[in-house]
C-alpha cells in the first residue's frame, strides 16, 4: 500500500495488489492526510471492474476491499481528491467496501442486514464480511501509525458518527 511513494505494507502480512494505481488520475496532495472515509461501492462490482469504472471518471477510492477481504489499490495515499464527492476533499483516504448495499443477499457471501436511513428513508443494507473487516482494520491501524493519524471516530453534537 503506497504513500507518498513508500510502500507501508512493507514487512507487514497485509497484502495490497497495486496494479490499478495508476487507473485513476489524481494529483499529488501538498499536505498529510488527515482523516480516512469509509464507503461501500453500492454494487457487486469486482476489482477490475471497479478500475473500469474509475478510469471512466465516474467515481474514485484509493483502497476497495472485495468480499474475500482482498485490498486493491487504485490511488496513492498521498493523492488527494480521487472524486468530485464534497464528503472527499483533498484531507482524505477513500476505502471502498464491495457490498451491494441492498439485500437479497449474495449466497458466496454470507452476511446480515441492518437498517440504514438515507436521505430520510429506512433501507435494509448487508453487513460486510468478516475478512473485510479484518482487512479494514489493518488498514486503519497501519494508515494511523504510518501517517501519524490519530484513531478517532467524529460525531456531532447529538453523539452521532458523521
Amino acid at each position: 500500500m503506497f504513500a507518498n511513494g513508500v510502500d507501508l505494507t512493507a514487512g507487514t502480512d497485509l497484502e495490497v495488489d497495486s496494479s490499478f494505481i495508476s487507473s485513476v488520475k489524481t494529483m499529488r496532495r501538498k499536505k498529510k492526510p488527515t482523516k480516512i472515509i469509509i464507503d461501500w461501492s453500492g454494487n457487486e462490482m469486482s476489482a477490475e471492474e471497479y478500475s473500469a469504472y474509475l478510469a471512466k471518471g465516474k467515481t474514485g477510492a484509493h483502497l476497495f476491499i472485495d468480499y474475500d477481504g482482498c485490498v486493491w489499490q487504485f490511488a496513492d495515499l498521498w493523492a488527494q481528491q480521487v472524486t468530485r464527492c464534497e464528503s472527499v476533499d483533498e484531507s482524505t483516504i477513500w476505502i471502498v467496501l464491495q457490498n451491494k448495499g441492498e439485500p437479497p443477499e449474495s449466497l458466496h457471501h454470507r452476511r446480515g442486514t441492518f437498517v440504514e436511513t438515507f436521505n430520510g428513508k429506512k433501507a435494509s443494507v448487508l453487513a460486510n464480511t468478516t475478512d473485510q473487516l479484518e482487512s479494514l482494520e489493518a488498514i486503519i491501524w497501519l494508515v494511523c501509525e504510518s501517517l501519524q493519524m490519530p484513531p478517532l471516530v467524529h460525531r456531532n453534537s447529538a453523539g452521532e458518527i458523521i
